[in-house]
């Protein structure tokens, strides 16, 4: 496509053994001085097949030098689909999103478990609020649980050991406590019991945040892990880009902004 040479981003389609993926480019000097669309990130089948409607409206909805893309029909493998700068970023966000999950064939959840987190009100950490500490419950099988490990309290690290909950040993006898039950939180550093109005003022004030603290990998197996420096990373990463974007994309009614239900069966907490 022409407008290619104009477009500041760009995708192509290509085919994997796995099924089909994409390349994300952006423009910018090459170490010529060049301007050239260069790889930034590549989308695996697995997140090609969750995007593909997000890299749909990407290409036919960007406006090159004034010109919209056509695009008639399915995205084809080998084209380039010029993106402007708009859906160039959200291409390159959700992209920035999945670049934990390169070995996604091998992975059965992208992030196994995330927790939302307060400050704790005695130390000023950001605490796990959890209803429940499982990982995997299947019936007839293994109840394997996530305790929670503090790694270091004056700096508010932590971490989870994998567990088994049984009678069998290295067994737990029980499940961890949760964190969260009824609107209320449990400090994982002291203890404390966190009010519910506690938790609700920390959301509205935009100081609710979250942790990722297992991730699922399927190779052989099902098994859980916590999650490794790179994917923290990555998910840092994607959290900037997100930051810098939600605005205009809460303009543009992309991101939902509407308040969440009161009567639900979510456990999770209310933002």
């Amino acid at each position: 496509m022409r407008l290619t040479r104009s477009a500041p981003f760009a995708f192509r389609v290509v085919d994997r053994n796995e099924g089909r993926a994409a390349i994300i480019y952006r423009r910018r000097p090459d170490d010529a001085g060049r301007d050239r669309l260069q790889r930034i990130a590549a989308l695996s089948p697995l997140a090609f097949t969750a995007g593909t409607s997000l890299l749909r409206d990407a290409a036919a909805k960007s406006v090159i030098v004034g010109r919209s893309v056509k695009v008639n029909g399915s995205l084809k493998p080998g084209e380039f689909y010029p993106m402007d700068s708009d859906w160039g970023s959200r291409a390159a966000c959700f992209a920035m999103i999945c670049a934990g999950l390169r070995e996604g064939e091998r992975m059965l959840k992208a992030a196994s478990r995330f927790a939302r987190t307060v400050p704790c009100p005695d130390t000023g950490h950001p605490t796990p609020l959890v209803p429940d500490w499982s990982l995997s419950r299947p019936a007839g099988g293994a109840h394997i649980v996530a305790e929670a490990v503090i790694t270091d309290g004056d700096k508010g690290k932590w971490t989870i050991s994998v567990r088994k909950v049984g009678k069998e040993a290295g067994d737990i006898p029980r499940p961890p406590m949760p964190t969260y039950g009824r609107g209320k939180g449990i400090s994982l550093f002291t203890s404390t019991v966190i009010p519910a109005d506690y938790i609700k003022a920390m959301a509205q004030s935009g100081r609710m945040g979250s942790a990722l603290y297992a991730v699922a990998v399927k190779a052989v197996k099902l098994d859980f892990r916590p999650p490794e420096e790179a994917y923290l990373r990555a998910l840092e990463a994607a959290e900037r880009e997100l930051a810098r974007l939600r605005p205009q994309w809460e303009r543009d009614g992309i991101i939902p902004t509407e308040e969440y239900p009161e009567v639900t069966t979510d456990p999770r907490p209310r933002v």
